[in-house]
């Protein structure tokens, strides 16, 4: 995205953009979906919340590898994948200027699915558990 086009747009709009597309800039709300397509801990969405191996960007970084200087990498697939989410959810939490609102936490009511970007670390430990800047909406509370 043209940064440059942040200045034309209108102010009475709402702006929806990828976390990639908003690096680099900062808003005073800023929504995150964090997990609403996530119902249940499963495998298959493991990569965009609690990495159990690599996945296909460790793959492909794997395989290009040996063809630069950096040959084969020192961390292990899983750290690397676990970093990456790391400094994805940086960008996006790093964004507002005034409020973050996380969107699609019920499984952190339950405690049950680890998610990186609701404060669970790789050892399953959640940190999130005492903070008392954490407000839970349901449905039925608006």
């Amino acid at each position: 995205m043209d940064e440059g086009l942040l200045d034309t747009l209108p102010r009475n709009r709402l702006n929806i953009m990828s976390i990639h597309q908003s690096k680099g800039l900062e808003f005073p709300i800023v929504f995150v979906d964090v997990g609403s397509d996530i119902k249940q801990e499963h495998h298959a969405n493991a990569f965009k919340r609690f990495p159990n191996d690599g996945g296909k960007s460790c793959n492909m970084e794997d395989e290009i590898r040996f063809c630069s200087p950096l040959q084969t990498p020192k961390r292990s697939r899983m750290d690397r994948a676990f970093d990456d989410l790391t400094r994805l959810y940086f960008v996006a939490f790093s964004r507002p200027q005034d409020l973050l609102i996380l969107i699609g936490l019920n499984s952190l009511i339950n405690e049950e699915i680890p998610h990186v970007a609701t404060g669970w670390s790789r050892d399953r430990t959640w940190h999130w558990k005492d903070l008392k800047d954490i407000v839970m909406i349901k449905e039925g509370d608006i």
